[in-house]
């Protein structure tokens, strides 16, 4: 198979087994005891196939920003072989700090040696402005593109019973199955150093499968764009719009077909402001549009919403991508 193609598949499973027993006393030799028993199987194989690849390039910006650095202390530049070994070593400093007590020490050194010692040359205030490199912020960086199409099989089996002493009073099975078909599409580019642009799509078609239910057909779709800008050092500003479309069919009693649309468009903007790598403080500002409609009555719902947002985070341990 072409290396641009591949396969994709997922398993979820899931068993639930409660037993709760309640004794109630109503005199001093009558006992009554409920058993209630809930029993649940969730099975949800899926199965697709693709074309594309995302990579996570995160460290070889971060080998970048660093050759950056170094130009600026030396004004010499890494080769694009050593540019591609420090990118390496990023992706290794959690076992350095997981291995070793002076983790640092032992990081730079190798990194020194992936970059033909061109270390040794720096003071030691220099090197203290290479190792500012960690500090830096540079969100989650994608690069490529990503085609899938997968189709999904759901079985889900609920059963509740009731057990008045020891015999079976009430038995209640709730039986669930349904088929789903989806397209996905994800795409990341970085225009430069500072700015990443990402779109995705995702179209969910589901059948459901048992004979009593009313609904026919389900149709999802949703389609937003994101923009990452890296303002600085330690700023963040991510920037989106999102928009999702739900249509559910329904058959009637005389046949015909009701169906009803739900959408809903987001306009979202955030900035994150990191401190010293282990806290974060955030803002953000979000305008909603929501969109109802349901047929034949014809009914037609429209609403908006606007939202402010404002935290603090403290990372115990924050990767580096």
């Amino acid at each position: 198979m072409d290396t641009k193609f591949f396969v994709h598949s997922k398993l979820e499973g899931t068993f639930n087994y409660i037993k709760s027993v309640k004794e109630h006393k109503e005199t001093d030799t009558t006992t009554t005891d409920r058993t209630k028993i809930i029993r649940r199987i969730y099975l949800a194989p899926e199965v697709g196939i693709g074309f594309g690849k995302v990579r996570n390039v995160t460290p070889v910006i971060r080998a970048i920003r660093l050759n950056e650095r170094y130009n600026y202390v030396s004004n010499g530049s890494f080769s694009n072989r050593e540019v591609l070994n420090a990118a390496e070593q990023f992706t290794r400093i959690q076992g350095y700090n997981q291995k070793y007590d002076r983790n640092s020490k032992h990081f730079w050194s190798d990194m020194n040696g992936n970059l033909s010692n061109k270390l040794d040359a720096l003071n030691a205030y220099d090197l203290f402005y290479l190792q500012d490199v960690l500090d830096e912020n540079l969100g989650s960086r994608y690069e490529g593109y990503e085609v899938l199409l997968s189709g999904r099989y759901r079985y889900s089996n609920k059963l509740d019973r009731f057990e008045p002493n020891g015999a079976v009073d009430q038995r209640v099975l709730d039986l669930d199955r349904s088929v789903t078909v989806d397209a996905s599409f994800d795409w990341y580019k970085n225009l430069s150093l500072n700015h990443q642009l990402n779109v995705s799509a995702a179209n969910r078609l589901t059948f459901p499968l048992e004979g009593d239910n009313t609904l026919d057909r389900l149709l999802s779709s949703k389609l937003s764009f994101r923009w990452l800008w890296n303002a600085g050092d330690r700023y963040i500003i991510s920037t989106g719009l999102s928009n999702s479309l739900e249509k559910f069919y329904y058959s009637n009693i005389v046949g015909n077909m009701d169906h009803r649309s739900y959408f809903n468009t987001t306009l979202s903007s955030s900035l994150t402001y990191f401190i010293e790598n282990s806290v974060a403080i955030s803002g953000g500002l979000n305008l909603r549009y929501g969109y109802r409609n349901t047929e034949p009555e014809d009914t037609t719902f429209r609403s908006w919403n606007w939202g402010i947002q404002a935290g603090i985070k403290y990372y115990f341990d924050r990767d580096l991508f």
